[in-house]
């Protein structure tokens, strides 16, 4: 924790949220004690103890290529979005398409860019489901088990 640190209005920090775990926010005002912060990923505003805010870190580069999905900031609201590497720029610039927004791109800097965690990359993939080796519909099966099994899809 760094209570000693001297924050201020417009700085990004992690700041925990109501879940127990810190996400980037930015400090919207800074009173005797506490702060009020915007969560960059939802927009949602919290007030929280000074001496519970962190350093916000920005991705590591050397995670950074071409195709990596990311979390960008979008300039027109300061907040998170999924976007995708699009190219490597000089002086630690990163040219990113948004899905979200029609595929647009823009030029960013690293500070702007987060690394998805591992586990949010897989979660695109379990929330498909996943049908058991045994429950699969297989070549050799009948017109009437295969009609059964679309039934239930």
């Amino acid at each position: 924790m760094m209570d000693e640190h001297k924050w201020k209005k417009g700085d990004r920090v992690r700041a925990p949220f109501e879940d127990g775990k810190s996400y980037a926010a930015r400090i919207e005002s800074v009173a005797d004690s506490t702060c009020l912060v915007t969560f960059l990923r939802h927009g949602d505003t919290a007030e929280v103890p000074l001496k519970t805010l962190q350093p916000y870190l920005p991705a590591d580069p050397q995670a950074l290529d071409k195709g990596t999905t990311v979390w960008a900031i979008w300039p027109q609201d300061g907040l998170f979005y999924e976007a995708v590497i699009d190219g490597i720029l000089p002086n630690k610039q990163y040219r990113v398409k948004f899905d979200s927004y029609d595929g647009e791109k823009i030029t960013l800097p690293l500070y702007d860019i987060r690394s998805r965690k591992p586990r949010e990359q897989s979660k695109e993939l379990s929330d498909k489901a996943i049908i058991p080796e045994n429950l699969r519909i297989l070549p050799t099966d009948t017109d009437k088990v295969r009609l059964y099994c679309f039934c239930f899809e």
